[in-house]
C-alpha cells in the first residue's frame, strides 16, 4: 500500500520526535509518518600489554562499529525490534604480571521490522604483544560492517604498529564510526629505528584520523569532527597539539535528513550535531598538561608519561586515545563513549601497577520522525 504523503515532498506536518536507544528494546510506532533510522554497532576495546624484563611492548586500539541509515515510511502500530550492541569490555593486566591481552569485539546492533532490517556489526578488539624479538608488529581492531540501510559504512580501524627494532612501549588509539563513508582509523606508528622510543597515537574523529607517528617519540592528539590531527604531535616533554575549538552537542532538524556531506563540512546525521575538537595529546611528565577528552564526534588525546598515564576519552562516535608508560603506576587508555567508537590501547615496559585497555563505545539506535 502507498501513502499520499510518501509523494508530497512535505514531511514537516508535525514537530520532529526523536527516540534514542542505548539498550535493546521493542518499539511500536505511535503514529504514521516518515522517519530516518540510524544504527551503530558497538566498538571494540583496546588491547593491553605489560612487560617486566625489557622486551618490545606494542598494543593497538579497537575498531569502531558499523553505521547504517535508512529513510522509511512507518505506519502507526509498526513494531521495531531493536538490539543494541554492547561495547567491547575492557581488558586488564594485574600489577607486576608480564602479559599481553587482546581487546574484545563490540556487539551487533540491529533493527528488525516489516519495513526495514538493518544490521551493524561491532568493531574488533585491539591487540597486544610482549616480545623479545623484532617480530612484534600488531594491527588495530577492524571496523565493523553494516547492511540494510540506504547508506552502510564500515567503522574505522584502531591504529597499527609496524615491527620495531628497539625495546620500549607503543600504543595506538581507537577508530571512529563512519558517517561520511568508511570510518577514519586511528593514527599508525610507522617509525622504526634503533633509537625509536615510546610513541602513542590519539583516537580517530568522525571527520579525520588522529595523526601518525613517523618520528622518534611522537604522541598525537585526537582527530576532530571535521579534520585530522597533525602527524607526530607532541615530540618533546610537556607539549601538546590542539585542534580547532568545538561546540557542545545539539540536535539537527528534520530538514537535515540524509544530508551526508564531505569531511570538509560539519557532520550532519539526523538526531545528532557533531562539532568537537580533538583531545590534546601530551608527551611528558608535567601533570599540568593532561591529555584531554574529545568533544562530540572527536577522538581522545594520546598520552605518554613515566607513571600514571591516563589518556583522553573519545566523544560520541569517536575513538579513545592510547596510553603508554615506561615506569610504575597504573596505565589506562581512553575509553569510547556512547556511539560505537573504538577504545584506546595501553602498554608499559617496566614493572608497575595495573594496565587497562579501555572499553569500546556501546552502540546506539535513533528513530527520527520527520512528519507525515
Amino acid at each position: 500500500m502507498s501513502f499520499f504523503t510518501q509523494f508530497t515532498g512535505n514531511p514537516g506536518n508535525y514537530p520532529q520526535n526523536t527516540f534514542y536507544f542505548a539498550a535493546s528494546a521493542t518499539w511500536v510506532a505511535p503514529q504514521s509518518g516518515w522517519a530516518t533510522l540510524v544504527a551503530v554497532g558497538g566498538g571494540g576495546s583496546g588491547g593491553a600489554a605489560n612487560d617486566t624484563s625489557s622486551n618490545y611492548v606494542n598494543a593497538t586500539g579497537g575498531g569502531a562499529g558499523g553505521f547504517a541509515m535508512k529513510k522509511v515510511y512507518i505506519p502507526s502500530g509498526t513494531t521495531l525490534v531493536i538490539t543494541v550492541g554492547a561495547g567491547g569490555a575492557s581488558v586488564t593486566i594485574a600489577a607486576g604480571v608480564q602479559s599481553a591481552v587482546s581487546g574484545n569485539s563490540g556487539g551487533i546492533t540491529s533493527i528488525s521490522s516489516s519495513i526495514a532490517n538493518i544490521t551493524c556489526n561491532g568493531g574488533g578488539g585491539g591487540q597486544g604483544i610482549v616480545s623479545g624479538s623484532g617480530a612484534n608488529a600488531r594491527s588495530g581492531g577492524i571496523g565493523g560492517a553494516a547492511s540494510g540501510g540506504d547508506v552502510n559504512y564500515t567503522g574505522g580501524d584502531g591504529g597499527d604498529i609496524v615491527a620495531q627494532s628497539q625495546v620500549y612501549v607503543r600504543a595506538t588509539g581507537g577508530g571512529a564510526v563512519g558517517i561520511f563513508g568508511t570510518g577514519y582509523s586511528a593514527g599508525d606508528i610507522t617509525f622504526n629505528s634503533t633509537d625509536n622510543r615510546s610513541s602513542v597515537t590519539g583516537g580517530a574523529g568522525v571527520g579525520g584520523r588522529s595523526g601518525d607517528v613517523t618520528v622518534n617519540s611522537g604522541v598525537t592528539s585526537g582527530g576532530s569532527s571535521t579534520q585530522a590531527s597533525p602527524n607526530n604531535g607532541a615530540t618533546s616533554n610537556n607539549t601538546g597539539t590542539v585542534l580547532n575549538p568545538g561546540l557542545s552537542s545539539l540536535f539537527y532538524t528534520a530538514s537535515d535528513s540524509l544530508n551526508i556531506t564531505g569531511a570538509t563540512t560539519m557532520p550532519t546525521v539526523p538526531g545528532f550535531f557533531l562539532y568537537g575538537n580533538g583531545g590534546v595529546g601530551n608527551n611528558g611528565n608535567n601533570t599540568a598538561i593532561q591529555p584531554q577528552n574529545g568533544g562530540p564526534g572527536a577522538g581522545g588525546g594520546g598520552y605518554f608519561r613515566d607513571s600514571f598515564a591516563v589518556s583522553g576519552i573519545g566523544g560520541i562516535f569517536a575513538g579513545g586515545g592510547g596510553a603508554a608508560s615506561n615506569s610504575g603506576g597504573f596505565i589506562q587508555s581512553g575509553a569510547a563513549r556512547l556511539g560505537g567508537g573504538g577504545g584506546g590501547a595501553a602498554g608499559r615496559n617496566n614493572s608497575g601497577g595495573i594496565v587497562y585497555g579501555s572499553d569500546g563505545g556501546v552502540g546506539i539506535v535513533a528513530i527520527v520522525f520527520q512528519g507525515n
